[in-house]
């Protein structure tokens, strides 16, 4: 895959830089809401995250590469319309089961409301291809609710369940004492393996000492090697210290545990 990324970016005449803008504008915007959100919102269906996923990808396609919308506008739509679906995932769900006219209706306006906007914001005298384009991606952005509402929909008992007690452990503060050393679990400091690799990194750049470089080189490299090397020790240092304080505290806690 790699290989292959460098292959596109040494022959794309856009550069690797509008590359990665254009990869990170397209699918940020679907993929963090479902992660922010997701973790506030108690009543989401399973399927919610897919389906805002899916409309924040559809209309960012639409919008830069098909309409040719400046980045700006089609991050903001595509915001809009991720947020949208995801947040009313719920209530379209229980529209599929009590009301599809109604659910219909509002898939209708939805794809209508694109519509107009798509074929409104189209570059004067685009090709047909590209208008006729625009309305079928309004029409399968809209009417894509009715499928994602039958999904919605079928969330089951157990998967709801599932879903409350992921929400009931999140809002629990966590009981160190009794989860963590009492079971005999031990906590691990990422301190020491961090510092260690940073000191590594330190000691292998001063190997650059070894070729000539200028006097100006010699003191810019002298300071990163430097600061690498003492801000590894460090937090190898503390790190290796918290893993103490934690192991002699576990002890205490057993010990107590142990004499009642």
């Amino acid at each position: 895959i790699v290989i292959g990324l460098a292959i596109i970016f040494i022959t794309s005449q856009f550069g690797i830089f509008n590359l990665m803008q254009a990869f990170f504008t397209l699918f940020n915007s679907p993929v963090v809401i479902p992660i922010a959100f997701g973790l506030l919102i108690r009543r989401l269906p399973r399927w919610s995250a897919f389906a805002a996923i899916c409309w924040g990808l559809i209309i960012g396609v639409t919008t830069r590469y098909l309409i040719g919308w400046d980045i700006g506008p089609q991050v903001y739509l595509s915001l809009v319309g991720t947020f949208f679906v995801f947040a009313v995932s719920h209530w379209t769900g229980r529209l599929y089961l009590e009301n599809r006219w109604m659910l219909f209706l509002v898939s209708t306006a939805i794809a209508a409301v694109l519509g107009i906007l798509y074929v409104a914001t189209a570059p004067q005298g685009s090709d047909q291809m590209v208008l006729i384009g625009s309305v079928i991606s309004a029409l399968a952005t809209g009417y894509s609710m009715m499928i994602f509402a039958k999904l919605f929909s079928s969330e089951t008992e157990e998967e709801r369940k599932m879903v409350d007690e992921f929400f009931e452990k999140l809002a629990t503060p966590i009981d160190v004492v009794k989860e963590v050393y009492l079971r005999g679990k031990r906590q691990v400091s990422t301190f020491p393996l961090i510092g260690g690799t940073t000191l590594v990194l330190g000691i292998l750049m001063s190997l650059v000492f070894l070729t000539e470089m200028s006097t100006s080189e010699t003191f810019v490299l002298g300071g990163i090697v430097v600061v690498l090397i003492c801000v590894g020790a460090s937090l190898w240092y503390f790190g290796r210290r918290s893993e103490i304080r934690d192991a002699a505290r576990m002890r205490e806690a057993q010990e107590r545990a142990g004499q009642i």
